[in-house]
């Protein structure tokens, strides 16, 4: 049921209570779709928020800056791909 959402809490280290805040909004969750079971994040809104987005991109670079990661690759199914130069 579409009409049927829940917010998203984000757990990401140092990241600010404004910028926490703007990814939660923007991430919409959608329980039992497309089918009884499954969670939809919706996060659309997060690549038209400056603020979401970048928090999100730094986020991840923050966790892996320190691991020796070269190169990413990300296989995804929804049609979103999380990238920044």
């Amino acid at each position: 049921n579409m009409a049927e959402t829940m917010r998203y809490k984000v757990h990401i280290d140092g990241v600010s209570p404004d910028a926490r805040g703007e990814i939660e909004n923007a991430i919409t969750v959608v329980p039992n779709f497309p089918r009884p079971g499954l969670v939809f994040k919706d996060l659309s809104a997060v690549l038209g928020s400056p603020l979401a987005f970048k928090t999100v991109i730094d986020g991840l670079v923050a966790r892996y800056q320190s691991k020796g990661v070269t190169a990413v690759v990300g296989i995804e199914c929804r049609g979103y791909c999380f990238a920044a130069p």
